[in-house]
């Protein structure tokens, strides 16, 4: 049996990844809000007019919640970054780490072993969704990447491409939300809203779903993704209210 634990010293670089990726995020959830309310909503003008007192609120909560949401993100993967271990026992690589069960990747049920680079290896299982991270700040990392050499072929991927993919992937959620939200907003038509909002409220309740019930996702992040619940019912809200005033109109 052979144990891996992370360099220490590598925590710094991790917890600035995650500080420029939470920055991008804020900024666009930030800027895709602030021109559904100032472009896209009826009552856009009004909006306008008070845009100084608009723009310190944004201002505001973007320091309290982004500030709270990056502090929680940086606390929960020093604890993980501290507890991660990986342990080779045979032909089985097991991992363990705080507020997570362990999960264990044998030989036979690898599918794909690819290596990004300056990154660190991904054992792809034959379960959809089931992953396995290798990080290249392990101790002893070269020792670990040359024993899985013999248990799949390594296909190399390069770390542009890698981040390509992540972003496109995860700006299309976000994107795909700010805009169902705009149309929701923006548009009176019961014909148009209800579909779409139907739509996000579907996706919404998916992806929270999905995280409740992966075991790789710890149970702080879970209790934490039931405040997706507080959009799904603001989108709920609107469009009933939007059906209301149509069957009255008529």
């Amino acid at each position: 049996m052979r144990e891996f634990a992370l360099d220490p010293a590598g925590f710094r670089a991790q917890a600035r990844g995650t500080i420029v990726v939470m920055a991008i995020l804020l900024a666009v959830l930030l800027g895709g809000v602030s021109f559904i309310f100032l472009v896209v909503h009826p009552g856009a003008q009004e909006y306008r007019d008070h845009a100084l007192t608009l723009g310190f609120g944004i201002v505001f909560l973007a320091i309290t919640a982004g500030g709270a949401g990056v502090y929680r993100a940086l606390s929960l993967q020093r604890e993980q970054w501290a507890s991660f271990r990986l342990v080779l026992e045979g032909d089985a690589l097991t991992r363990h780490v705080a507020n997570l069960p362990p999960f264990t990747v044998r030989r036979e049920d690898v599918k794909r072993l690819e290596e990004i680079g300056g990154t660190g290896l991904v054992l792809r299982t034959r379960s959809p969704g089931a992953v396995l991270i290798v990080p290249m700040a392990l101790l002893g990392y070269g020792e670990l990447r040359a024993t899985l050499a013999g248990w799949r072929d390594i296909e190399s991927t390069s770390i542009k491409r890698a981040a390509a993919r992540g972003w496109t992937k995860l700006l299309g959620i976000v994107g795909g939300v700010l805009v169902a939200f705009g149309i929701v907003i923006g548009v009176n038509d019961p014909r148009i809203v209800t579909p779409v909002g139907a739509i996000a409220v579907g996706v919404a309740l998916w992806g929270l779903v999905s995280i409740r019930r992966d075991p790789q996702i710890d149970e702080r992040t879970k209790r934490g993704a039931w405040m997706g619940l507080f959009p799904v019912l603001s989108i709920v809200g609107i469009v009933a209210m939007k059906i209301a005033v149509a069957m009255r109109a008529r």
